[in-house]
């Protein structure tokens, strides 16, 4: 989907699909403006959600996860390919003490484990955000944040990571000039990988 101009609150239904490593991509959301809210509930993204201007939030629901994707804030839509050679995201020159998010929260929530009831759920894998600067991730009730990459400009200003499950491993901050609170909630057990959808066992 492109919009040459603003996207508004966009209903995800079952995900969006991979966008391929090609010069045309197969799949995902492209807007030259704002995108308002992303939202899924049981729906994995596979595909790339870019913008030249902000992503206001990103909040999926149940078994959900977000899976090999490009989530970017940058100066021309071309740059979210797989094999880019220039990346750059815009500098709206706000401040550290007061940033504007280009990308804002990031948010996947599952139901909690209730005794014999354990529903499936999700969390981030293999997964790029780029932009100046990036709001709260959080994974609740999930398997966690593993192998992506976090990165905002020189002067650019992260938001908090609550991460639980397996925590935040084989992950790449570049935090620019300021991060917030790190925080991992899992207490060091075994968890089953059974519980996690099978889309993403296989990444």
């Amino acid at each position: 989907v492109f919009a040459a101009g603003g996207m508004g609150n966009v209903e995800i239904g079952a995900g969006i699909l991979a966008s391929g490593t090609g010069q045309g991509s197969l799949a995902g959301l492209y807007a030259g403006g704002d995108i308002a809210e992303v939202r899924g509930r049981d729906a994995n993204i596979y595909g790339n959600i870019v913008t030249q201007s902000n992503i206001d939030r990103i909040h999926l629901v149940g078994d959900s996860s977000i899976i090999n994707a490009n989530i970017m804030s940058v100066t021309d839509l071309a740059m979210s390919r797989e094999f880019a050679d220039d990346i750059e995201a815009p500098d709206d020159g706000d401040s550290v003490t007061n940033p504007e998010y280009d990308i804002g929260e990031i948010f996947i929530d599952a139901p909690a484990p209730r005794k014999s009831n354990v529903p499936p759920a999700g969390g981030i894998i293999g997964s790029v955000f780029l932009a100046g600067d990036i709001g709260t991730t959080r994974v609740r009730n999930g398997f966690g944040l593993i192998n992506s990459l976090y990165s905002v400009l020189g002067d650019g200003r992260m938001g908090n990571f609550e991460i639980d499950g397996y925590g935040i491993r084989d992950v790449n901050i570049i935090a620019g000039a300021a991060i917030g609170r790190m925080v991992a909630t899992g207490n060091g057990k075994h968890l089953a990988a059974t519980r996690w959808s099978s889309a993403v066992r296989a990444s």
